[in-house]
């Protein structure tokens, strides 16, 4: 997609910070579009609205596939690499399912959300009002704490990421070399010569 392939061409110029840095632009153009959204765009303006949740939503995939998956990849070894995947996807999609009850949480124990068992028109349209803005407070302050910790966790990254990458990539070069050894030492020795009667390579082998 367009974020692993920005990730690809940011990271060959800058290897051990390039994905990290178009994640970091992600997450931000998505804060300030979020703020966008939900305080200057008039809450009447739906083609507005739909165009700006549009680029939200785009921006949404870009730190994963530009730089968490491929990073991921990089820092863990070859062997853990599918658990390492499972393990991600398992602790984004407990803290995402979380995501919409700590809104209603924040939204009614710090905005005065105003909740209503009746019909849906039967609501005053103060009501209605008042509960919209409740939520899209709580809307802001969960995902910018969470887009702010994101952002931030980031800039650790920057001098975690490069030495632990670097570690295992020494370590699997390593395995391969010991596999490979291995492999010839258990192995034969082939010879080859030209059998210049026929034109053809002849080849036999020497175990060990």
């Amino acid at each position: 997609g367009g974020g692993g392939g920005g990730g690809d061409v940011v990271s060959r110029r800058l290897p051990n910070r390039g994905r990290l840095m178009v994640a970091q632009l992600a997450v931000l153009c998505n804060m300030g579009l979020l703020v966008v959204l939900l305080v200057v765009v008039p809450k009447t303006s739906y083609a507005l609205i739909a165009l700006v949740m549009f680029f939200i939503g785009l921006l949404l995939s870009i730190p994963a596939f530009a730089s968490d998956l491929p990073n991921s990849a990089e820092v863990v070894p070859k062997a853990l690499r599918g658990l390492a995947y499972a393990l991600q996807g398992l602790v984004q999609g407990t803290v995402s399912s979380t995501g919409s009850l700590l809104v209603g949480a924040i939204a009614e124990g710090w905005f005065g959300y105003r909740e209503r068992t009746g019909e849906l028109d039967d609501v005053p349209r103060e009501d209605k009002i008042h509960n919209r803005d409740a939520l899209s407070k709580a809307c802001l302050v969960v995902f910018l704490s969470c887009w702010s910790l994101q952002f931030v966790l980031y800039f650790v990254a920057y001098s975690v990421y490069p030495r632990v990458r670097d570690e295992i990539r020494a370590a699997d070069g390593g395995d391969e070399v010991n596999e490979v050894g291995s492999r010839s030492r258990s192995g034969s020795e082939t010879s080859s010569s030209w059998d210049e009667s026929t034109g053809t390579a002849t080849s036999g082998s020497r175990s060990r």
